[in-house]
């Protein structure tokens, strides 16, 4: 469970950096995370990162 907790904070404080960079609201979600009805969609129209 630490683990996990740990990966949360980690992935939240990415959003808000990422946020503060761009200067714009930012969801940031994991492909597993997504609607599977509205996946394809979203999909297409997301800025990959690496």
């Amino acid at each position: 469970m630490e683990d996990r907790s740990l990966w949360f904070f980690t992935f939240a404080r990415l959003q808000q950096r990422l946020s503060d960079i761009l200067e714009k609201p930012v969801d940031l979600v994991t492909p597993d995370a997504l609607n599977k009805a509205m996946k394809k969609r979203i999909l297409k129209k997301a800025i990959h990162a690496v």
